[in-house]
Order: structure tokens, then C-alpha cells, then sequence
């Protein structure tokens, strides 16, 4: 893939450094954002190690790197931030020998679901009934 000029690119963060932030881009092509070079959208605080940011090409340089403005910053959905807390039935499993964890059966749900539904029904029937008599709607 040729990356252009002004082409807008996704990218991980690599390193920080004082300069700036080394961006690794599509196939092992390296880019270079000086610290002053983030779009007012972007916070620094926002900018670390291994995040994935969108990226403007500004300038090739000789050695074939390229210099860019960090665009955006991708955030890290909520598996990427508490890995646990989504996989710890796997992991349960996993301590246990592999025992499958009790799920309850799918015919006691209807039935309850049922039952709810006629109460339900119940009390809009009741409703209604007072709803159409005659002395509901006299004074």
C-alpha cells in the first residue's frame, strides 16, 4: 500500500518522546508527530503507548518517514478496558474443570414471562372496563 501526502491513515502509537510521538503506520512504515503537531480535538493526556490514532500525512521525508498530525484518538472499548469483568464465566469455568455453570431452564422463564403477561392484561382489562362505563363518565 502507497501511503500520499494529505491521505489520512490509521496508526499505533509506538514510543513517546520528548520531540514527539512515533506513529507505527501500514506495513512497517514509520511516522513522526511532533508534540506541537495534535489537532485541538486531541488531548495529550489521550496520547499513550500502544492507543490507536488516526493520522494526516504531511511530509515525506528521505529515509522514507513520514511526518504527521495525530488527528484523532480511537478509544478502547469496554473489553479492551476491563478484559475480566467480560470474561470471567470463561475464566470461572476454567478454575472449576471445566464445569459449565447452572443456567436456568428456559421453561420456567416463559412461565413466569406468561404470568406476568396475564396479570398484565388483567389489569388493562380492568381499565378499560371502567373506562367504558357509563356512570365513569357522568358527574
Amino acid at each position: 500500500m502507497d501511503i500520499r501526502v494529505g491521505e489520512k491513515v490509521t496508526g499505533v502509537i509506538e514510543a513517546i518522546k520528548d520531540e514527539g510521538y512515533l506513529v507505527s503506520l501500514c506495513n512497517e512504515v514509520k511516522g513522526f508527530a511532533a508534540e506541537d503537531s495534535l489537532l485541538d480535538t486531541v488531548n495529550k493526556s489521550e496520547v499513550d503507548e500502544g492507543a490507536e490514532a488516526k493520522v494526516r500525512i504531511e511530509e515525506k521525508k528521505k529515509e522514507g518517514h513520514f511526518n504527521v498530525t495525530i488527528i484523532k484518538i480511537f478509544s478502547k472499548d469496554n473489553f479492551q478496558e476491563k478484559p475480566d469483568k467480560y470474561l470471567k464465566n470463561v475464566s470461572h469455568e476454567k478454575q472449576n474443570g471445566g464445569e459449565k455453570s447452572e443456567e436456568p431452564e428456559v421453561s420456567e422463564e416463559l412461565e413466569e414471562w406468561f404470568s406476568q403477561l396475564d396479570q398484565t392484561l388483567n389489569e388493562i382489562r380492568e381499565n378499560r372496563k371502567e373506562r367504558l362505563d357509563v356512570d365513569f363518565w357522568t358527574v
